[in-house]
């Protein structure tokens, strides 16, 4: 199970909830990973397999793949209406169009996500 590093869940969700007032400004997809960023120039670095909701279904695997790219596509430009953080602890990042983003960090700590935000960068290993 991945693990928040140097961080208390309950600080993190806090820090989140200060996304829901910001526009997601863009994504950057490159050759295995992911980066939206965030009006508040908050950001989201994800190395590792996501979930993608875009209405249903939901689409889960690596951002090198035509189905879990293009949902992306349609996301900026949106209010970020979301960003919670769940018992596992894992974040889910959902905008106001219904879609959403979830990445999904492994055991090994080679393929994980680093959130950057005005408080402090969280990384997710």
């Amino acid at each position: 199970m991945a693990s928040l590093a140097n961080c208390e869940p309950a600080n993190l969700q806090a820090d989140l909830c200060g996304l829901k007032a910001t526009a997601l400004t863009g994504v950057r997809v490159g050759s295995g990973s992911i980066i939206p960023n965030f009006s508040d120039r908050s950001s989201v670095v994800v190395e590792c397999s996501c979930e993608v909701r875009q209405g249903e279904p939901t689409y889960v695997g690596h951002d090198c793949t035509p189905a879990t790219a293009a949902p992306r596509f349609a996301m900026p430009n949106t209010d970020s209406v979301d960003a919670n953080l769940d018992e596992n602890p894992r974040i889910t990042f959902t905008v106001d169009t219904g879609s959403g983003i979830r990445p999904i960090a492994d055991d090994t700590g080679f393929e994980a996500y680093v959130v950057n935000l005005p408080t402090g960068v969280f990384p997710v290993l």
